[in-house]
């Protein structure tokens, strides 16, 4: 019988016909396409900057300062006469380079802090739990202040602050999970039968409270993107002449009103990213759920 239910437990994953069918209406899903069209253009254009730059990003020319976007520059220039789609090209290496490497932080740390509390309970759970309750009672722009000051700025130590800011999410969310999950015929199966509790939480547990994780990663790339724009907006992220979106649009700022395609330009990839990956996780949403299947 503990055989056959711990068998039976990994039905809180999808069935694969099932799943197979979700991905599909997922892929073929208007809104979803067109997300992972902009999403992946976005992608490949950080990849190849170099080829599909047509100037370097601090290349100056002095004689075509604040040019107005034309044939010569299709965005413009800045004041020191840097090409801004130039700019913006290289400037989506780090920008998204910054969102997925502080959410790989955020998870990697959020994830066992949550599994460990949720699985063990007791006193484990009370002190991780209250350390998370305290990182969340910060405001998020004091926090991201505070450990960029204390660290200095440059792009390892932003990607450190925004993973940091982001765990206690992760933290909270994989313990209810494991909360609920670790209550199930299955895992008191697996125990009977001898399983460690490594084995357990990684054979059992967790690929049963997955699902909400990868949505909130997808949602959460969008957030750290314009988390980091903040900060270099403020000039406590990244160091110029460093491009990021932040960066381009803070460099631009003062002159909004003169020559406000500096800033536009880079807003609207930053507006282009956020909403692409924000669609993405609503339908990842509709894919690991089995009770919004179908539903849209």
């Amino acid at each position: 019988m503990a055989v056959e239910t711990l068998r039976l437990g990994m039905g809180g994953l999808p069935e694969p016909k099932s799943l197979m069918a979700s991905v599909r209406s997922f892929v073929y899903e208007p809104k979803a396409a067109t997300a992972l069209v902009i999403l992946g253009l976005l992608l490949l254009m950080a990849i190849f900057a170099p080829l599909l730059a047509p100037y370097g990003f601090a290349e100056q020319d002095v004689t075509a300062s604040r040019v107005q976007p034309g044939a010569e520059h299709l965005m413009g220039t800045d004041i020191l006469g840097r090409d801004i789609l130039s700019r913006i090209i290289y400037g989506a290496r780090i920008s998204l380079r910054i969102g997925f490497i502080s959410v790989g932080i955020a998870a990697g740390v959020g994830v066992p802090t949550g599994a460990i509390a949720g699985y063990y309970g007791g006193w484990w759970d009370e002190i991780l739990m209250r350390l998370t309750d305290a990182m969340i009672a910060f405001p998020n722009l004091i926090f991201l202040m505070g450990v960029v000051a204390v660290l200095g700025p440059g792009t390892t130590n932003v990607m450190i602050a925004l993973g940091l800011n982001a765990f206690p999410l992760y933290a909270r969310l994989t313990r209810g999970q494991t909360l609920s999950v670790k209550q199930r015929d299955y895992v008191s199966a697996a125990r009977a039968l001898g399983g460690t509790d490594l084995r357990i939480m990684a054979r059992h547990i967790m690929p049963n409270a997955v699902q909400p994780l990868i949505v909130q990663g997808s949602l959460a790339l969008g957030t750290a993107v314009l988390a980091e724009s903040s900060l270099s907006f403020l000039g406590i992220g990244i160091s110029p002449p460093t491009p990021t979106w932040g960066v381009i649009i803070s460099e631009g700022f003062a002159l909004i009103r003169t020559n406000p395609w500096i800033s536009v330009a880079p807003g609207f990839f930053i507006v282009a990213f956020v909403l692409s990956v924000n669609l993405l996780g609503d339908r990842l949403r509709d894919v690991f759920d089995p009770r919004l299947r179908g539903t849209r």
